[in-house]
């Protein structure tokens, strides 16, 4: 039997008990993403799910990924499937509101990351990196400074 490129498991909904499953995909050396929910209560299902994100490129497990890599199309239009799923559930995004988020990327989130491989970026890495943006000088760091509503607890 072939290796599947992800693990399903089953953990109980809050709300009423009944099962939900979850997939982690594996990336470089059978390390595990981390776990998402499909919305799926059939192993058939889940299976389907996880597949069909794989296809659509939506979950990348691309060995060696550097986060500028990943993170090439965030917040760009039609090209973001952050932006395509928001829409598609009926939210509502602002050009401008993208546009500032793309600025935050390129001015304080690439500058930490861009060259490093996805795999090795932690949580304290992201926390650090954000109060530091956050505490920087001058216009263009003021202009898109980020929100304390936004930043991670730090560590």
């Amino acid at each position: 039997m072939a290796h599947r490129p992800f693990h399903l498991y089953k953990r109980p909904t809050i709300k009423n008990g009944e099962f939900i499953y979850y997939v982690q995909f594996y990336a470089e050396y059978d390390n595990r993403l981390i776990a998402l929910s499909t919305g799926q209560s059939s192993k058939a299902a889940a299976e389907n799910w996880a597949y069909d994100k794989l296809n659509k490129g939506i979950i990348t497990t691309e060995k060696n990924i550097t986060f500028e890599k990943f993170a090439e199309d965030w917040w760009i239009g039609d090209k973001c499937p952050y932006i395509k799923g928001e829409l598609a559930r009926g939210a509502s995004l602002s050009r401008a509101y993208c546009d500032q988020m793309r600025r935050i990327l390129e001015l304080h989130i690439l500058p930490c990351f861009g060259k490093r491989k996805l795999q090795k970026i932690s949580y304290r890495m992201i926390s650090t990196c954000l109060w530091v943006s956050r505490k920087s000088k001058g216009e263009t760091a003021k202009a898109s400074r980020i929100s304390p509503a936004t930043m991670p607890l730090p560590v």
